[in-house]
C-alpha cells in the first residue's frame, strides 16, 4: 500500500513538473514571438518611406536598411512581398529582383538545404515572389532530387517563371505528381513563350494535364486557342472532344460552322449540348434551325438549353410561342411554355 502511495505520489509529482515546465515554455514562446513582432513592426514604420523611394522611384538602397536580426529580415520579406503582389510594375519588379539576388542568395542556398520541409517551402515561395536568378543551379539540383509533392508544384513555378525554356520538360518529367487543380495554376500563368513550346506536345501529357490544358484554353480564348481546340474536335476521347467544345462555348469564335453542328448528330449527349452553347452568343437568326431541332433532342439538359437561349432575346421567344403553339414534340412544348413562363411578358 505505501509503495502503491509512494508512486502514484512520484506520478503526481512529475506531471505536476511537467505542466509547469510546458506553462514557462509557451509563455517563453509566446513572450518571444511578441518581441520580434514588436521589433518587425517598428523597423516597417521606420523605413517603409526608404523602402518605398528604394522600389518605386529606384533611389540607392540606404545600407542602413539591411536587417540585423532575424525579426528584421522578415520585416524586409514582408515589405517585398507586400508590394509584388499588389502591384505589377516592372520597376518594382526589377528592384525587388535586384536587392533578393544580391542580399538574400546566401541566406536562401541555404535554407533550400535546410532539413525541415516548412523551412524550404517557405524559402521556395519567397524565391518565385522574388523572381530570383542566382540560385538556379541549386533549384536544378532540388528538382532532380526526391521531394514533395507541393516542393515539385512550387519548383514548377519557379520555373516557369525563372527557367522557362525548361519548364516543359520538366512538367512532363513530373507531371504524375499534379492533381488537376495544380495543372490549372500552371496553366493560368502559363506565358505565350510557354504556351507555344507546350502546344507541340499535348500528346505527351497526362489526360488530368490535358483536360486542365483545354479548360484553361476555354478562359480567354485567342484565335491560336481556338484553332488548337479545333484541332482536338477529332480525338478519339470523347472527354477531349467535349472539353474543347465546352472551351470553344466560353468564346465567341467560330471559324469552321459545318464541323461544329456535325455534333447535333453525336450520339453523346453532352456533345449535342455543347452545340448549343457554342451558339448561344450567335444572333438568333442565324441559328433558328439549329434551336428547333435541339429543343426536340431526346435528352432533357440538350432541351433545356436550347430553350433557355432562345428564351434570352425577342426573336428567341418568339421561336418559343411558334414551337409551343405548332410543335407536335411533347417535349418541346413542354419546355418551351416553361421558359416562356419564366420570362417577363410570359408566355402572351
Amino acid at each position: 500500500m505505501n509503495l502503491f502511495f509512494s508512486v502514484t505520489l512520484y506520478t503526481m509529482a512529475a506531471l505536476t513538473v511537467a505542466i509547469i515546465l510546458s506553462f514557462f515554455y509557451f509563455a517563453h514562446i509566446r513572450k518571444q514571438k511578441r518581441i520580434e513582432k514588436d521589433i518587425r513592426d517598428a523597423y516597417i514604420q521606420k523605413n517603409h518611406r526608404a523602402w518605398f523611394n528604394f522600389l518605386y522611384r529606384k533611389e540607392p538602397l540606404d545600407k542602413q536598411l539591411l536587417w540585423e536580426n532575424t525579426a528584421e529580415l522578415k520585416a524586409i520579406e514582408s515589405i517585398l512581398l507586400s508590394y509584388n503582389r499588389n502591384t505589377q510594375d516592372s520597376v518594382i519588379r526589377d528592384q525587388t529582383q535586384f536587392f533578393a539576388d544580391k542580399y538574400l542568395t546566401e541566406d536562401y542556398q541555404k535554407k533550400l538545404s535546410n532539413r525541415r520541409w516548412s523551412v524550404r517551402m517557405n524559402t521556395l515561395r519567397r524565391v518565385a515572389g522574388f523572381h530570383m536568378t542566382t540560385l538556379n543551379t541549386v533549384l536544378r539540383d532540388m528538382m532532380d532530387k526526391p521531394k514533395s509533392i507541393d516542393e515539385t508544384f512550387t519548383l514548377l513555378q519557379i520555373y516557369q517563371e525563372i527557367l522557362p525554356e525548361e519548364f516543359v520538360d520538366q512538367l512532363i518529367k513530373y507531371q504524375d505528381n499534379l492533381s488537376e487543380y495544380q495543372f490549372k495554376q500552371l496553366f493560368i500563368g502559363m506565358s505565350q513563350q510557354i504556351k507555344n513550346m507546350l502546344v507541340p506536345m499535348f500528346q505527351s501529357l497526362n489526360k488530368v494535364g490535358q483536360y486542365a490544358f483545354i479548360d484553361i484554353a476555354g478562359k480567354h480564348p485567342t484565335f491560336s486557342d481556338h484553332y488548337n481546340l479545333m484541332a482536338l474536335l477529332d480525338d478519339e476521347d470523347q472527354e477531349i472532344r467535349i472539353r474543347a467544345l465546352k472551351a470553344m462555348s466560353e468564346g465567341t469564335i467560330i471559324s469552321d460552322r459545318e464541323k461544329i453542328l456535325s455534333f447535333m448528330d453525336s450520339d453523346i449527349w453532352q456533345e449535342r449540348l455543347m452545340v448549343a452553347k457554342i451558339f448561344a452568343k450567335r444572333p438568333i437568326s442565324e441559328n433558328e434551325t439549329v434551336y428547333r431541332n435541339l429543343i426536340e433532342d431526346p435528352t432533357w439538359w440538350v432541351r433545356n438549353e436550347a430553350a433557355r437561349v432562345l428564351s434570352l432575346t425577342h426573336n428567341g421567344r418568339a421561336v418559343l410561342r411558334d414551337i409551343m403553339e405548332n410543335s407536335d414534340d411533347k417535349y418541346a412544348v413542354d419546355v418551351s411554355r416553361a421558359f416562356l413562363l419564366k420570362t417577363k411578358g410570359g408566355i402572351a
